[in-house]
């Protein structure tokens, strides 16, 4: 993480990760719909503010994740 960010933040954008899979694990673990979209935005704000965080020292990080997920997505595609 350190190539990645200077070392001085690499303990903020740790947290932030670990955060995000606490709040995922939390969301395996709900019952009620409402519970569930709370724990996922937590889990999603937190990745998000970790992208933003690292674009600021990877400027186009955030848009090589974007592609990178449009092609997961495209081969996860069924074709017809």
């Amino acid at each position: 993480m350190e190539k990645i960010v200077p070392p001085e933040y690499v303990e903020a954008v740790q947290q932030l990760f670990d955060e995000a899979i606490e709040a995922v694990g939390l969301a395996k673990q709900c019952k009620e719909v409402d519970d569930l979209w709370a724990t996922l935005a937590v889990a999603l704000l937190k990745l998000d503010l970790a992208s933003n965080f690292i674009e600021q020292h990877q400027p186009g990080f955030i848009k090589e994740v974007n592609d990178a997920k449009q092609r997961v997505m495209a081969a996860l595609t069924p074709k017809h």
